[in-house]
């Protein structure tokens, strides 16, 4: 249920489908789940991650109870359209299609663009698409033709699942009131906060992102059900909530990426001393603050990346290139996790409020993190005891922990090796079965009639 990073690199970040940029009680599946309002999620085992990592099929596991009423999802992710034909980005494509598997009756109102597809891109077949018209700024003056076209389709459907980001503005703005004139079961799934920005940005960016903060606040208190990545996201956006509230963060791994416990020890005794940085380079991503790190220290770090601080990247490496090496964009997937098993950590040095997917990347390969200490990254830090944090935006303490790092190599093992235990049971498919049980749940309690 979250949205990539279209094709070139490497990771999905940014607004997830379902999501803000976009879910019978757990009998298979273990994942972080933190309930509010007096709900409780349960949690039962998972078959060992050892012998997915070996070769077991996870779509061929059971699935929960399927969601068998009219599900709608009402999200700004364009889809290319032609001839009645759709396609999505390969990545979007991968997370949509496995909402079939327990979404039988599945429609997706969202924009269409007109054109040929890129080669690369995915056919959708077996989802109702409900076109919004072309995405852009097309969108403001067809605010009261979409308002229309989003009656007819949530009068259509049972349960409405809205998207709360996207450019020029969210569709999940319009479909929240139509859902609660028409009574249906509403739920968001809230993954980044793309909207938010730095205390130092300008005036009219600052207003800007306030708006959008309170119209989301809105939108999310209005839900019967609402599905948070992190901690922060619940407690700054579900302030008065009509509904529970659920932590599951997202994470892309398949399970045929998962290192068996013999690889992953075989990995690390074959593995250099250098870190790894795979992102956006951007401010927000830290990027400047690892230079700065490195530059002060003999680590030696590759950059994986695309973004407004390239060239800085470049003459990084330039300049200091036994410490800094810019590498091309590596497709994200199965290209990517092997990459990782050369590294002896993932720096994630983010100054931003996101859940980073690539943290279960890492752990996947039993690859240690050294993160800033974001809320999102502090609370998977400490769930998963695979990593270290630093004072965010602080490139001396970064150092300091890439070099205490590195003079604890068998210390870096063990986190790796804890985060591959965690990460066995919160695989990509695992994520969606956790967030089906839940809806399935809360929508027996609320509408017994209409959730069998």
């Amino acid at each position: 249920m979250t949205r990539p990073t279209p094709r070139c690199l490497l990771l999905p970040t940014g607004d997830a489908p379902g999501s803000c940029r976009t879910h019978a009680a757990l009998r298979k599946v273990v994942a972080i789940s933190k309930p509010r309002i007096g709900h409780s999620a349960s949690t039962a085992t998972s078959e060992s991650h050892h012998s997915m990592a070996q070769g077991q099929d996870e779509d061929a596991k059971p699935w929960p109870d399927q969601i068998r009423v009219p599900y709608l999802m009402v999200l700004n992710l364009a889809l290319i359209g032609q001839g009645g034909r759709y396609w999505a980005d390969p990545l979007w494509a991968k997370d949509l299609l496995l909402h079939r598997k327990y979404i039988p009756d599945l429609s997706l109102f969202c924009p269409v663009r007109n054109e040929r597809p890129p080669a690369d891109w995915v056919s959708i077949e077996g989802i109702n698409i409900i076109s919004a018209g072309p995405p852009g700024h097309r969108l403001y003056p067809a605010a009261p033709i979409l308002a229309a076209k989003l009656w007819r389709a949530i009068g259509r459907a049972e349960l409405v699942h809205i998207g709360l980001g996207g450019w020029p503005y969210p569709m999940g703005w319009l479909a929240t009131p139509i859902a609660r004139l028409r009574r249906r079961f509403l739920l968001t799934i809230i993954e980044s906060s793309f909207w938010r920005v730095p205390a130092d940005a300008s005036l009219l960016k600052r207003t800007k992102a306030a708006v959008i903060e309170r119209l989301n606040t809105v939108c999310v208190n209005l839900c019967d059900l609402s599905l948070f990545t992190t901690s922060e996201y619940r407690d700054s956006l579900a302030t008065s909530p009509r509904g529970p509230t659920y932590i599951t963060p997202a994470t892309w791994v398949d399970a045929s990426q998962l290192l068996s416990v013999a690889a992953a020890r075989e990995t690390w005794r074959q593995k250099s001393n250098r870190f790894l940085f795979a992102g956006r380079l951007t401010e927000q991503k830290g990027v400047t603050d690892l230079i700065q790190a490195v530059r002060s220290t003999g680590c030696q770090v590759d950059i994986i990346g695309n973004g407004e601080l390239i060239e800085l990247c470049q003459s990084a490496a330039r300049e200091l290139p036994e410490q800094i090496r810019l590498l091309p964009p590596v497709s994200y997937g199965d290209a990517f996790s092997a990459l990782l098993d050369d590294y002896a950590a993932l720096i994630l040095p983010t100054r931003s409020d996101e859940q980073p997917r690539v943290m279960f990347d890492a752990f996947a390969r039993a690859i240690p993190v050294i993160a800033s200490s974001t809320p999102a990254n502090a609370e998977l830090i400490e769930q998963s005891r695979a990593g270290m944090t630093f004072k965010a935006a602080d490139p001396a303490d970064l150092a300091r922990v890439m070099q205490n790092a590195l003079a604890n190599r068998a210390e870096l093992e063990q986190l790796g090796l804890r985060g591959l235990d965690f990460a066995g049971a919160r695989t990509h498919v695992a994520m969606h079965q956790h967030r089906a049980a839940i809806i399935l749940e809360e929508m027996r309690k609320s509408r017994p009639q209409h959730a069998a």
